[in-house]
């Protein structure tokens, strides 16, 4: 996705122009997503992480349009990624489901 960023931001014209700002905006939503959800798995709140997960498909769909728009080599390369974010919402998605039962632990914290 990094070459595919770059091609992006060159080929729209920096952060100059409205459509690539859209797109890069997209990826980098996609990309804070993916950083709360690593967090999410420890407290097993398999719920909240489903839902993460279905607008991190989202974003990466929107990714994925977006950089067709602008580049359509960007956009071929784009394709596994949200592919990947497909399956990742759907195994959270089982996950979820599997576990609905299971109490979500709260984070702790050391009172010092």
């Amino acid at each position: 996705m990094g070459y595919a960023t770059y091609r992006v931001y060159k080929s729209g014209g920096g952060f100059e122009f409205l459509e690539t700002d859209v797109a890069l905006a997209f990826y980098a939503l996609h990309a804070v997503l993916f950083v709360v959800c690593v967090f999410l798995y420890d407290s097993k709140n398999y719920k909240l992480l489903a839902i993460l997960k279905g607008l991190a498909l989202i974003a990466g769909i929107g990714t994925l349009v977006t950089y067709f728009l602008i580049d359509s080599t960007a956009g071929w390369i784009s394709i596994p990624f949200a592919i990947a974010q497909a399956f990742c919402f759907f195994m959270a998605l089982k996950l979820y489901q599997l576990n609905k039962n299971v109490p979500a632990k709260l984070p702790t914290t050391v009172a010092g």
